[in-house]
């Protein structure tokens, strides 16, 4: 082996030596989730790009109608006037969960959700609409040592340094660390969790500083991105698209007048040309006929600007699952064609939904928790809270539609319990289904026996007793088609 081979091999060992040594450290180091090696794939964006794709997205937030009418609309089915939350606290037994009709975890809600400070009725929306646009949440709550009332703040994802994970699990977010006042100081926020040290007080509850909610992040990402990062581009096309079809508007706007002097010498022309005024509407031309006078106006060739509009546009929203008709721009959409175009956008809202009752639900755990901490809410061992997030509902349809489906459905049912194929509470299930497409809510527990009952109690209250309600009438009320006087 020549000196040169002997080199490139201890070279090779000691680079093979050192890599094994980084690589045992790196496994061992408690910060090891802060690094990474240098073959693998970082999914982050830098942080200077990341913040400036925050201010991107607020930006054509601000000035964009056709993005601020993406996010308005998502938020508004998520936060209408359909937009409930119903808190029960619930008991374990071998027959099915059982709701224990204690008003105190509604009330608690209540009484956050109302409360002057948070005044969620208004700022849920804004926290909705801000989730949607920078892809992050950042709630603060603020626990009373006195009460365990919680009160809502509020941090800009543009003041994150850092999302902290376990380093033995990614997906576990534990601390945010947060860049606050002038100096850039630099705190540290535990994350909402639940508490599963068994020697804790609050065991079993969810505990932290800090709320931290992503979207549109892949598994090994720490970091969320904006709805709106992924059109950024586009709707910065769509923009100069507009204002460069109004300057080619302007231009083809644009006229001239052509006066041809036949026989005129250049010297003729000139003295002529200082002296031509454009004719003023109303007013009276002469001239020979060796003067002629005619208006120009470009030919600039310029394409189908509603075309090239609608082509652009319906690509930036078609990329967000709506259809054109959803925007105002329905000329070649029928009712047909909007009803197949439904399901995608559907369902795309309904991820949209998902993620919005998972920050409310959270939100509303937390709350209940800590008025269990603080002594404020009793729940025993086989007891829970049950925590119902309402919003629209995608499935529901006219209720024309639902009667005539509703009666055709109950004459199914009836045929099939003569027949002995399913029972009363199987079937009053699927009647409560339709019921619950109108926005009546029936309670799931009540048995047709207990309905029966109601109803003969109610009748039976409410018996006719013989006597005459309306005294001094000719006409008995009680007989159909009975005249009053």
């Amino acid at each position: 082996m020549n000196s040169t081979a002997l080199v490139k091999l201890n070279t090779a060992v000691q680079l093979r030596e050192h890599y094994v040594a980084a690589a045992t450290a790196y496994d061992d180091d408690p910060r090891a989730s802060e690094y990474r090696r240098l073959t693998s794939q970082k999914r982050d964006l830098p942080p200077l790009q990341y913040d400036r794709a925050l201010q991107l997205s607020f930006s054509v937030f601000q000035r964009n109608p056709l993005a601020s009418r993406i996010i308005q609309t998502l938020v508004d089915f998520c936060f209408g006037d359909e937009f409930n939350v119903k808190i029960r606290k619930m008991t374990k037994s071998d027959e099915g969960d059982k709701d224990m009709q204690d008003p105190e975890p509604q009330r608690i809600w209540d009484k956050f959700y109302g409360d002057p400070m948070n005044n969620l009725e208004y700022d849920l929306k804004l926290f909705g609409q801000d989730f949607l646009i920078n892809g992050e949440l950042l709630i603060p709550p603020f626990v009373s040592t006195e009460n365990g009332s919680v009160t809502l703040g509020y941090f800009d994802p543009l003041n994150v340094d850092q999302v902290v994970v376990n380093p033995k699990n990614i997906r576990e977010v534990q601390k945010v660390m947060m860049r606050v006042g002038e100096t850039g100081e630099k705190i540290p926020y535990t994350v909402v969790h639940h508490d599963n040290d068994i020697g804790s007080p609050s065991f079993g509850h969810m505990v932290g500083e800090l709320f931290y909610w992503r979207l549109n992040h892949v598994t090994n990402q720490t970091r969320g991105q904006g709805h709106l990062v992924k059109l950024l581009d586009w709707l910065d096309s769509l923009d100069q698209f507009f204002f460069d079809a109004l300057e080619g508007f302007r231009q083809r706007n644009a006229f001239m007048w052509d006066v041809t002097m036949q026989g005129a010498t250049e010297q003729e022309i000139k003295e002529a040309q200082k002296n031509l005024r454009p004719p003023r509407p109303g007013t009276a031309r002469a001239h020979n006929d060796k003067v002629t006078w005619s208006i120009l106006t470009p030919d600039l060739k310029a394409i189908d600007i509603k075309t090239a509009l609608l082509a652009v546009e319906g690509f930036i929203v078609g990329a967000d699952a709506f259809p054109l008709h959803c925007f105002g721009s329905g000329e070649d959409a029928n009712r047909a064609t909007s009803e197949a175009m439904a399901t995608p956008t559907m369902r795309m809202l309904k991820a949209v939904q998902r993620s919005m009752k998972r920050v409310v639900k959270e939100m509303a755990q937390y709350v209940i928790d800590q008025a269990v901490i603080a002594g404020m809410l009793t729940v025993k061992e086989d007891e829970y809270i049950d925590c119902q997030v309402n919003m629209f509902d995608f499935e529901r349809r006219d209720s024309a539609v639902i009667g005539v489906g509703m009666v055709q459905v109950v004459n199914a049912l009836t045929i099939a319990k003569d027949q002995g194929w399913l029972g009363d509470d199987t079937a009053k299930r699927i009647c409560d289904g339709f019921v619950g497409r109108l926005g009546v809510e029936t309670d799931p527990n009540e048995t047709v026996e207990q309905i029966k009952a109601k109803n003969q109690q109610q009748k039976d209250e409410g018996a006719y007793d013989g006597t005459d309600p309306f005294p001094g009438k000719k006409n008995d009320p009680t007989k159909k088609g009975a005249q009053y006087e």
